[in-house]
């Protein structure tokens, strides 16, 4: 059963520290447990990484955490291929809520209580960085990697090596904090995978 679902009328704000705690408990293990089952790092992205740069918490009108992992592949087929086996292997442990047709997902925590949102990003041919959602062709392979350790709620994690300007990229004054920031598209629309050549 599924405790905390994601829904946006409930921000970390309005839940209480123990489902807060259990939030983080889950992100944790299911962080490395990830890493090690798809061979691909992942780190911290959109609201959940603004947070965890400006002061090492979740935001507290945020609703919930969001993931990448960054596959190392430019071909598109392969890039494909690696996402579906993500979400093959996923679902055969009954682990998928949703999966969007732009790669990304709502999956369910090793105990299967929390979802967690998680994102693919790339390097295209040209090392520029991209991430479902966002991120689109502007920040380089330097921006990013390595990825650098950093805590989120007395946990470490990881975020982007030049996390200033990578945040900046999206976000603009990231170090100042909005109550009222609704998503918006990003330039040149949402980012999604590329189109497979059928």
């Amino acid at each position: 059963m599924i405790k905390d679902p994601i829904t946006k009328d409930v921000t970390f704000d309005m839940r209480t520290p123990e489902v807060k705690q259990h939030f983080m408990d889950a992100t944790r293990d299911f962080v490395p447990w990830f890493e090690k089952e798809f061979g691909t790092p992942m780190f911290l992205i959109y609201g959940t990484s603004v947070g965890a740069c400006r002061d090492h918490k979740l935001i507290g009108h945020d609703y919930d955490i969001d993931l990448a992992y960054l596959i190392d592949e430019t071909d598109t087929e392969k890039l494909w291929q690696k996402v579906d086996h993500v979400f093959n292997t996923l679902k055969a442990q009954g682990r998928v809520k949703s999966r969007f047709d732009d790669g990304h997902g709502h999956v369910l925590s090793l105990d299967k209580e929390i979802v967690l949102d998680i994102w693919p990003a790339w390097f295209d041919v040209n090392g520029k960085f991209n991430a479902v959602g966002a991120y689109r062709e502007r920040l380089t392979r330097e921006d990013i990697l390595p990825l650098r350790p950093w805590i989120l709620e007395g946990y470490e994690f990881k975020v982007p090596n030049d996390y200033d300007k990578y945040l900046t990229d999206y976000y603009g004054k990231w170090q100042i904090p909005n109550t009222k920031y609704v998503y918006s598209s990003p330039r040149g629309g949402r980012v999604a995978l590329p189109k497979r050549i059928k």
